[in-house]
Formats: structure tokens, C-alpha cells, sequence
């Protein structure tokens, strides 16, 4: 009994030296510091009802953690509310709260909260939201900043004014001022000084290398046109985007029966020759079909000259390479322009030469 009562006293000796009762350090205007906060929720740790005054080196706690500062590690099960400094890693089930600066790793089930500056790898299954951010900010639904400095990835959302790095969400990416943009849906700036890759829709005021269906610049280009081309395909065509790149939507009408209704989308890039002459290069996807059961594939790399007569209207043409596929037992459309043809166990697959012809207006 006296061997097991010693080690229980050396036991709690050492606890205590590691911050349960006895400040180490405590320096002048900074918070006294303890190496280990122990607890169940504020106030039941060991720094009771004072642990919001305190520095600890590492906090370890069930449910709810209270701090002034964190040096190296705090660990929660729910969440940890950090009311100054924070550096090393925060990890918690549900959220981590920080009211000064950051640096380090911040893990949270749902949310990180950032009051201050903050560096280095923010992950959260639901929302970061930061004041000024640098590194990598990970988030299932959200991130928001209000500058951040890096990357911010997000299932749906990426909000921040000014963003020096890279937005990508599976949603919608929006800043006052961005460097790149990669959205699922949609990207919306006021200037963007790098790329926006948009599924759907690019917005922004000043944007050179808008990459999307439909880009609403407002110091880029739009143009509403009329092509025909070599499949017998007359579109109505809405090109629209920056000084560089743009994006491309026709619809149409085709003089086949078998390929009567004609769907295109599409990319291009300008390349100024002189000044009423530019060369575009373009590469677009086409569904044709008759809406009952024949549906055709057509994927076209275009090289373009466009020519303006006068200032608001142009016209076009130039060759095309298109690859061309349709289910077996269809009408087989293109003539003898192929140079390639394939047949798969349902398929035809085959390559041929043709061009494009139109003229647009600007709008």
C-alpha cells in the first residue's frame, strides 16, 4: 500500500508540473502560461473559470475548450474558442473558433472562424470564414475572406474581395478582385487578372481570359451571328467574352431530316493580324438530331479569318477538322469528305475536312 500511495503521490507531482496548479512563465503584457489545459467544457478544466486568461501549450479537451492563446496543439471533441493567438494546430469535431491571429492547421467538422490574420491549412466539412487569409483554405460547402492570399476550394462557394491565387468551387467563385477563377457554374469579379473557367457563365468587369458557354465582360466583346457549314448546318451563334478568349452558343437548323435540330457549345481564342483582321481559333462540340431517335456527335477545331467591313459588323470563314460519330444503322451524314473511318461494335466513328462560313454584328 505505501509503493502504491509514493507513485499515486509522484502522479500528481507531475501533473502539476505540467500546468495543473503551477505557472511556469509570465512575462510582462502576455497571459500566463501553463504546458497542458485539461477539461470537459468550460469551466470544468483545469484552468477554470480563468482559462480564457491563459497561454497553454497544449489543450486537450471532451467537449469544449476555452483559451486565450494556443502554442502548439489544442485538441477538442466539439469545438475550441480561442479568444487571442493561436499557433500550431486546432482540431475539433464541430468548430474552431480563433478572435487574434493564426498560424498553423485548423481541422473543424464544420466551421473555422478566423477574426484575425491567419496563415497555413484551414479544412472545414461546411464553412471557413476568415478575415485576411494566407494558404490553403478547404471547405465542403463554403469559404468566405475578405482577402486571401492562395487557395480556396469548396464544393459550392468561394466569396472573398480580393483573392491573390486561385478560386475553385463546384458552384460559384466571387470576388471584387481575383487572379484565377475555376467554377462548376459560375464565376462573378470585378477584375480578374489571370483565367475564369466557368461550366456555364463568366461575369466580371475587366477579364482577358474569360473560358465559359457564355461571358458577360463588360470591357470584352459580344457578337450575334449567322454561319453555315459543311454538315448543311445554318446557326445562329452568340459568341461572348474578353480581349483573348470567348465562348461560344449556336442553335439551328440542319437540311437533313435525320439531323434536322443542331446544339452547339464551344471555346475560341482571337489572334490580332492587322486592324480590320483577326484570326480565330475555335474548337466546339455538336449534337444534331431529329429529337426522336437519331441523335449525331460532331467535335470541330476551326481556324477562322475575320474580316470587319465596318465598325459593329464582320464576316468569317475558314476550314475545319471535325471528328463524327452516330449509332450503326443511321444515316451516314458528310459524304466523301472522310480521310478516317471506324467501325465499332455500335458505332461509327470516322474524321473529316470541312469549313465555316458567317458574319455577326456586335452588341
Amino acid at each position: 500500500m505505501k509503493l502504491n500511495f509514493s507513485l499515486f503521490q509522484v502522479f500528481l507531482l507531475l501533473i502539476s508540473t505540467l500546468g495543473f496548479s503551477v505557472v511556469f512563465a509570465q512575462e510582462k503584457d502576455s497571459l500566463p502560461t501553463r504546458i497542458v489545459h485539461l477539461g470537459l467544457a468550460y469551466p470544468i478544466s483545469t484552468n477554470g473559470q480563468d482559462a480564457g486568461n491563459y497561454s497553454n501549450g497544449v489543450s486537450l479537451h471532451a467537449l469544449v475548450g476555452v483559451s486565450g492563446t494556443e502554442r502548439s496543439v489544442a485538441l477538442s471533441g466539439l469545438g475550441n474558442i480561442i479568444h487571442q493567438d493561436a499557433r500550431g494546430a486546432a482540431v475539433s469535431g464541430l468548430f474552431n473558433y480563433i478572435g487574434g491571429s493564426a498560424n498553423g492547421t485548423q481541422i473543424a467538422g464544420l466551421c473555422n472562424v478566423n477574426k484575425g490574420n491567419s496563415r497555413g491549412v484551414q479544412v472545414a466539412g461546411l464553412l471557413n470564414v476568415q478575415n485576411r487569409h494566407t494558404g490553403v483554405a478547404m471547405a465542403g460547402v463554403g469559404n468566405t475572406a475578405v482577402e486571401h492570399s492562395g487557395l480556396q476550394l469548396a464544393g459550392v462557394f468561394n466569396i472573398a474581395k480580393i483573392t491573390k491565387g486561385v478560386q475553385v468551387s463546384g458552384l460559384l467563385n466571387k470576388s471584387t478582385h481575383a487572379q484565377h477563377q475555376l467554377a462548376g457554374l459560375i464565376n462573378i469579379a470585378s477584375k480578374v487578372e489571370g483565367v475564369q473557367i466557368a461550366g456555364l457563365i463568366n461575369i466580371a468587369d475587366e477579364s482577358d481570359y474569360p473560358i465559359g458557354i457564355l461571358n458577360f465582360i463588360k470591357n470584352g466583346e459580344m457578337q450575334l451571328g449567322l454561319s453555315v457549314d459543311d454538315m448543311g448546318s445554318v446557326l445562329l451563334n452568340f459568341r461572348s467574352g474578353g480581349r483573348v478568349t470567348y465562348g461560344i452558343l449556336g442553335l439551328g437548323y440542319n437540311i437533313d431530316p435525320s439531323a434536322r435540330y443542331v446544339l452547339e457549345g464551344g471555346i475560341g481564342m482571337h489572334f490580332p493580324m492587322r486592324k480590320n483582321l483577326r484570326l480565330n481559333a475555335e474548337l466546339s462540340s455538336s449534337a444534331l438530331s431529329n429529337l426522336k431517335s437519331e441523335v449525331y456527335q460532331k467535335s470541330t477545331a476551326k481556324v477562322l479569318g475575320e474580316w470587319t467591313l465596318f465598325p459593329g459588323f464582320s464576316v468569317y470563314a475558314g476550314p475545319s477538322l471535325s471528328y463524327f460519330g452516330y449509332k450503326q444503322g443511321q444515316k451516314e451524314l458528310g459524304g466523301q469528305r472522310y480521310f478516317w473511318k471506324e467501325r465499332a461494335a455500335q458505332h461509327y466513328n470516322g474524321i473529316l475536312w470541312g469549313g465555316t462560313a458567317g458574319f455577326q454584328i456586335n452588341l
